[in-house]
């Protein structure tokens, strides 16, 4: 790692990405109680669970969405020269992994975060900030295991097949960001929808409760986001850059990273201790307080871990970047995928346990 180069630029935007990424986060806890988790919020949205905060998630996401505009228009553009360095907001799609690589990755991803309960945001932002057993030991098994795959396939190769490629790149246009945009403007019409529905049935309580409760839930879905992108760890190949070792490491994602998570720590411990009855404008803090240790938790993170070293994109990053890069959509899609496969194997999964508990009754 000879050639590790400091930017001050970019170390800023690391430490200014943590910052607003924290800080989205802990206002969640402060104003609702909520803690702040991409892969949970998406699949309420995804699965439609009304009685689960579905309408303030896909409220959430949008803000998500919608917040690559800001630093868009900030530097007018994809890519900017900011104080004689290049700064960019997104790949282009030859930056990105090919697409059997996003492919595989978006299916362990989308499956791996559900059955494990959490991703970067879940576990390794929210979790780690108020010392979650689980958490610690999810973000070991995910972040390990990313980062020995990321390295596996840089320097064997593996993936990296020629026969494919053609066929994958054909997947990859046809699946892209089409079908991702009506994937998106479906999130918003139904989020849309369900806020009409709720003020023709309440009307002006509708407006002075919920609506405020939604417009501050997209405000932070945009400052998480903003977050995000000005870190860079919407960008795969700046991601890859962080995950595999060699001399042109990429060290300013553990310093986001870092940030994000220290920040949230010393204000999770601040507000649960000051405030220990309810939030702001809740009516209380939702956290979880099962902290064993399951098989689920631990071959989640091992799924989602691998995909993420794929990949090199979780739930979070991936909404934002499927908006302007095919290569983000092409593995969003496959992240949306996996999430049902997920669902199915729930069912499943629990009607197995269902017949096997009859069973031992008779």
């Amino acid at each position: 790692m000879g050639n590790i180069e400091f930017e001050p630029m970019e170390v800023a935007c690391a430490i200014l990405g943590g910052l607003l990424v924290g800080l989205g986060s802990i206002l969640n806890l402060f104003f609702f109680g909520h803690l702040t988790g991409s892969a949970g919020y998406l699949s309420t949205s995804l699965m439609f669970r009304i009685n689960s905060g579905l309408v303030w998630k896909l409220t959430f996401i949008c803000g998500l969405i919608s917040s690559i505009i800001i630093p868009y228009i900030i530097f007018d553009g994809r890519k900017a020269e900011v104080q004689d360095e290049d700064f960019e907001l997104y790949d282009s799609d030859s930056d990105a992994p090919n697409a059997l690589r996003l492919l595989l990755g978006g299916l362990l991803v989308g499956f791996g975060t559900r059955l494990g309960g959490g991703c970067t945001s879940g576990h390794g932002l929210s979790g780690l900030g108020r010392l979650s057993k689980r958490s610690l030991v999810a973000v070991g098994c995910f972040s390990g295991l990313a980062l020995a795959t990321a390295n596996i396939l840089r320097h064997t190769g593996f993936l990296e097949l020629d026969f494919l490629e053609d066929a994958m790149e054909k997947l990859e246009r046809s699946v892209s960001q089409r079908t991702a945009g009506i994937m998106l403007l479906v999130v918003a019409i139904v989020m849309i929808v369900v806020w009409v529905v709720n003020f023709v049935k309440r009307g002006r309580k509708y407006i002075t409760s919920d609506l405020k409760h939604f417009v501050i839930e997209y405000l932070l879905g945009g400052i998480f986001g903003v977050g995000l992108t000005i870190a860079g760890i919407t960008r795969p190949s700046k991601v890859e850059n962080f995950m595999v070792f060699d001399k042109n490491w990429d060290f300013n994602l553990l310093i986001f990273l870092i940030t994000a998570v220290a920040f949230n720590f010393v204000m999770f411990q601040i507000i649960l201790k000051r405030r220990k009855d309810r939030p702001l404008m809740g009516e209380s803090y939702q956290v979880p307080t099962d902290e064993s240790l399951d098989w689920r938790l631990i071959s989640g993170s091992i799924t989602f871990g691998i995909g993420w070293g794929f990949c090199f994109l979780s739930p979070g990053p991936a909404i934002i970047a499927c908006v302007f890069s095919g290569a983000g959509s092409f593995c969003f899609v496959f992240i949306v995928i996996g999430m049902y496969v997920y669902e199915l194997f729930n069912l499943i999964l629990t009607r197995n346990d269902k017949k096997s508990v009859k069973e031992s009754d008779i």
